[in-house]
């Protein structure tokens, strides 16, 4: 049995109390309950613990068990099959039809409601001792484009990191709650992937590793034939400048959200999705090898353009293949982008909040006619938009 004052305590060892430590703290950090850590230790008032006294922690304390879900619910919609759900969510037709007794696999409606067993249903990934408390990753079985939102709650003050697949994530905290959005890329390989959350305090740190899995998304190719004159705009260097100028402007971003709540649509109701996000695509008949990285919206040249959310404009210029842009930062490594605008209506360091004018829709840049192409990235990974006007983060 180890004493070391100020570490977090195996199962078995002896705690030595620090300043501003209180019984019900301990016992979170440990994971055991204050009526447990006050039998073992004889303590006739759980309230009265000084500086310097050592504790014995019950072998109780040893890593707890943390559910990771089992079932997705899924509205059948045209065109399903059990294959291709199965294939989508990395599970067999097997399992789908088992979880929901269906006696033909090949029978399914619209409109029925399935309960879709994921790759992670039956893992138990458990809490290292330490101050992580409860860990939430949502959506547990994630496809390629969409965003993951990461929840930490920590027993007592500590330094939280998360990360990935070794992409850092961004975290905010308040009172002990911890919570960020990972990206997962539209062309990031499917299969099962690492979350990692590492916290620190005065008593030493503790990692979890927790699991995702990642999808295939249902992405559309789409042939792209430029009109006489644009397919200079394709020029490598050209592509390699522009690459090179947003970069330094995703790197650049608030240390707390700067947003709440859904974000809107950038353009009132009545456009037509021309191109959606995730589309492979292929230009002038060359090989598919690229992907939409926002949302096209087919709209009149003139069309007024507002922010979908609060924030802080970082750029509002005109790029060689964006044509007239405008990059607004919400925090948190969250931006997004308006491309190929006939007017841009602000202007570097202005403020915005939901619904305000920030430009007018157009076909400047590397563009086949009058539309608004929306992104949103975190970091530098695009995600699809229109994932944030569905679900709040956080």
């Amino acid at each position: 049995m180890s004493v070391s004052p100020g570490a977090s305590a195996q199962s078995g060892d002896i705690y030595v109390v620090q300043p501003g430590d209180t019984l019900s703290g301990i016992a979170k950090r440990h994971q055991v309950t204050v009526a447990e850590l006050a039998e073992l230790n004889g303590l006739d008032d759980p309230n009265l613990i000084h500086v310097g006294q050592k504790l014995r922690i019950p072998s109780t304390a040893s890593t707890p068990v943390v559910p990771v879900g089992g079932a997705i619910p899924y509205r059948v919609q045209r065109g399903d099959t059990l294959s291709l759900l199965a294939r989508r969510y990395g599970t067999t037709v097997e399992a789908i039809a088992e979880a929901n007794g269906l006696e033909d696999p090949d029978r399914i409606i619209a409109g029925q409601l399935l309960s879709i067993p994921t790759p992670l249903a039956g893992e138990t990934p458990k809490l290292p001792i330490g101050p992580i408390v409860s860990v939430q990753v949502l959506p547990p079985v994630v496809e390629q484009g969409q965003t993951l939102l990461i929840r930490v709650q920590l027993a007592s003050p500590a330094q939280v990191e998360v990360a990935f697949e070794d992409l850092p994530v961004r975290m905010f905290g308040e009172d002990r709650m911890y919570w960020g959005v990972a990206p997962v890329g539209a062309l990031a390989e499917p299969g099962r992937k690492q979350l990692r959350v590492r916290a620190v305090d005065e008593a030493g740190e503790a990692t979890l590793i927790w699991p995702v899995w990642v999808v295939q998304g249902d992405y559309p190719v789409q042939h792209i034939t430029l009109p006489p004159g644009k397919g200079m705009l394709l020029d490598p260097q050209r592509l390699r400048a522009e690459r090179e100028r947003l970069a330094q402007v995703w790197r650049e971003t608030a240390e707390r959200p700067l947003w709440q709540g859904r974000f809107v649509t950038p353009l009132a109701p009545g456009f037509v999705v021309s191109s959606p996000f995730g589309t492979r695509r292929s230009y002038n008949g060359g090989p598919v090898n690229s992907y939409h990285e926002g949302y096209d919206m087919a709209i009149q040249a003139g069309t007024a353009v507002v922010a979908p959310a609060a924030g802080r404009v970082l750029l509002a210029e005109e790029l060689t293949v964006r044509g007239k842009a405008i990059v607004i930062d919400h925090g948190l490594g969250v931006h997004t982008g308006y491309w190929h605008l006939s007017a841009i209506e602000v202007e570097p360091g202005q403020w915005v909040k939901p619904g305000d004018l920030i430009g007018r829709a157009g076909s400047t840049g590397l563009s086949t006619g009058a539309h608004l192409h929306w992104e949103l990235r975190i970091g530098a990974v695009p995600v699809d938009p229109m994932e944030w006007t569905r679900r709040t983060f956080p």
